[in-house]
């Protein structure tokens, strides 16, 4: 796998040989994966990649390999960190995270991991507070502060939190105009630009919301609503289900058919299009929907509604009457 990387790096890949590479970082395990990048930092520090302010299009590499949507990614900032793999080319442009880096080095600049539609990661920062991301979700911190006298991040779309007890460094969460509080505890926190509420469920611990002047504290199997045009909280029990998408389910409580393909288009990474089916954009859906299995999706919302649809190469769904 080491010569294909190489030949990678030097874009002398065949078609043939960039397959071979991406089954065998598919099949490869976590430890050979681990040396690989090792050895390439050994050799990398010295390269042009360690010039100030370089930015890396992951995104765009990534197209050039995989143009299917990414399900899932791991990564453990504890173990990455220790040898500033998160510069290393040939391990991870397979991802579309985006990390940037300042010309005073890794331990002093924000460290920035990002998700786009259609996919989903699993973080573990230097604390050891797991975070499971949703689609088009952001997580910001700086390193050279972080797990010092706080453990401060920012944070924008859907993430459940599982957060390292430390009664002496709390973590925080900024997000808009609300800020999050825990000393240790796992809750789900929504927070989108592109919506009225931001949403907290506290499934364990104990967690302070504030807000300019307001602020109320969370307890075991609570949900707080953060309603952010008129600043205030609201406090409700949790209800008995679970939180859909960690269980890759879509959920849908009485949902516009056009605000459904919009939730449908950042789950999947794809687009729809009408030709003749305007008249389905008032109707409206309820229940769950599979979050990893696209023509499930299409069939189930098909025999639904009376349509027929087609998908073309460019992850464009064309819907037109039956």
């Amino acid at each position: 796998m080491k010569d294909l990387i190489e030949k990678y790096k030097r874009n002398e890949l065949t078609p043939e040989e960039l397959q071979t590479l991406r089954a065998k970082m598919a099949a490869g395990n976590a430890q050979d994966l681990e040396g690989i990048m090792r050895e390439d930092w050994e050799g990398f520090q010295s390269g042009p990649w360690m010039m100030p302010k370089k930015e890396i299009d992951y995104n765009a590499v990534w197209n050039e390999i995989e143009r299917k949507t990414i399900k899932n990614i791991v990564i453990n900032w504890r173990r990455i960190l220790s040898y500033a793999a998160i510069f290393l080319l040939p391990i991870l442009l397979f991802s579309t995270f985006y990390f940037y880096r300042e010309a005073r080095g890794v331990m002093t600049q924000e460290m920035i991991v990002q998700t786009e539609a259609g996919e989903h990661a699993n973080i573990t920062l230097p604390d050891g507070t797991s975070v499971n991301l949703n689609v088009r979700s952001r997580l910001t911190y700086n390193p050279a502060d972080f797990n010092k006298r706080t453990r401060r991040i920012g944070f924008i779309g859907e993430g459940y939190f599982q957060v390292a007890r430390n009664e002496e460094i709390p973590f925080i969460i900024s997000s808009q105009n609300i800020q999050l509080k825990v000393l240790g505890t796992e809750f789900n926190f929504r927070s989108r630009e592109n919506q009225d509420n931001i949403e907290v469920i506290l499934e364990k611990g104990h967690v302070l919301l504030s807000s300019s002047d307001k602020y109320i504290e969370l307890f075991e199997n609570e949900t707080a609503i953060y309603d952010k045009q008129t600043g205030t909280f609201s406090v409700e029990k949790q209800k008995d289900e679970p939180i859909h998408w960690l269980q890759k389910e879509l959920y849908f409580q009485n949902t516009p058919f056009a605000d459904l393909l919009k939730i449908l288009e950042e789950a999947y990474n794809v687009r729809f299009e009408w030709q003749a089916c305007e008249y389905l954009a008032g109707d409206r859906f309820s229940g769950t929907l599979p979050s990893s299995n696209l023509r499930s999706v299409l069939e189930i919302l098909r025999k639904s509604y009376g349509f027929e649809y087609e998908v073309n190469t460019a992850r464009v769904i064309v819907i037109r009457p039956e």
